[in-house]
This record gives C-alpha cells, sequence and structure tokens, in this order.
C-alpha cells in the first residue's frame, strides 16, 4: 500500500511525525521542520503514472486575506515550534489551485482524502466544484478538536473522502 501525502508540511496532521512506512511525504516548502521525501508542487507530481497509489492525502491551504501573523509563512507555536501555513489573497485564486491539484490527483488515484476549514469557503460549496471535476463524496466528518470546542472560533474543520467517478468526462 503507498498512499501520498501531498501537503506534508511538518506533518501536523500524523500522530507520529517521523517516517511511516507506505507513505511517501511531498511538499513545496523549503526549511521544514521534518524533511519531505520529495520537494514537489501537488499541481506537477514528479511520480510515475504507472504506480499504484492507494490515496492521496490534501489538507490544502485554505484560508483568504489571513491575519498579518499568518502573513509569515514560518509562524511560531507557543511550544518554540514553527508551523507552515499557505494563504490566498482571494478566493478566485483557490478554486484553481483546487482544481489543478484534482486534475493532478486523477493520474494517479481515485481516492482522495481532504482537509477543509469553512472559514472563507463553506466545505459544500467546495464540494459542489469537487464533485463537478469527477469526484464523488464517499465520507464527511467533522473534526471536533480542542480549538473548536467552545471558542471564538467559527471555523468547522472537516475530513472528507472522495473517489474519482469513472463515469464523468475527463476522467484521466
Amino acid at each position: 500500500m503507498v498512499i501520498l501525502d501531498v501537503t506534508a508540511g511538518n506533518r501536523k496532521i500524523w500522530s507520529s511525525k517521523k517516517d511511516i512506512p507506505g507513505v511517501i511525504f511531498i511538499d513545496k516548502e523549503s526549511g521544514l521542520l521534518i524533511n519531505q521525501d520529495i520537494m514537489a508542487d501537488n499541481t506537477h507530481l514528479p511520480i510515475r503514472i504507472d504506480l499504484k497509489i492507494d490515496s492521496i492525502i490534501f489538507d490544502p491551504p485554505w484560508m483568504v486575506n489571513p491575519p498579518p501573523w499568518f502573513n509569515n509563512k514560518k509562524h511560531r507555536t507557543g511550544s518554540g515550534g514553527i508551523t507552515y501555513y499557505g494563504s490566498y489573497n482571494s478566493k478566485k485564486e483557490i478554486v484553481p489551485y483546487i482544481n489543478s491539484a484534482f486534475i493532478e490527483f486523477k493520474k494517479y488515484t481515485n481516492r482522495v482524502c481532504m482537509k477543509w476549514g469553512d472559514s472563507d469557503i463553506p466545505l459544500y460549496r467546495m464540494l459542489g466544484f469537487i464533485k463537478r471535476s469527477g469526484w464523488i463524496l464517499i465520507k464527511q466528518i467533522e473534526l471536533k478538536s480542542k480549538r473548536n470546542r467552545g471558542g471564538n472560533s467559527k471555523t468547522a474543520n472537516w475530513w472528507v473522502v472522495l473517489e474519482r467517478d469513472s463515469g464523468v468526462w475527463g476522467v484521466v
């Protein structure tokens, strides 16, 4: 089994920050706390398309015009670590990026597991766009993290599982 984490960053979504057998970590950022296996943009993956990839993990940036402290991609956390973020200047920048990524993913797998935050574009709108590009929603789970319980944050965070719709035009 092979899984591509195409937005590896500092592996914040993984309980273990070490190498995990069967997972290939890809990111375009340099200077990460944990080096990625492959430095690449997930809209142009340098992977052979004949490889059997079971699924792709996709945790794209989902913020538009973030607070000033987000503008520096290296944000120091309270524990002294560094977290990397990506952001966009407008919603019009997010949609082409997500579209390009999902077109690229069709070359490699039938399944994408995506993490999304509702801060600027609600999940239902993003899913509508993704479905039109040839993917079917299989599962949707709202994350109940400590940060989302009772605080001032109105952002819901989600994990969604999508499968490629083989009946849609344009599927590779």
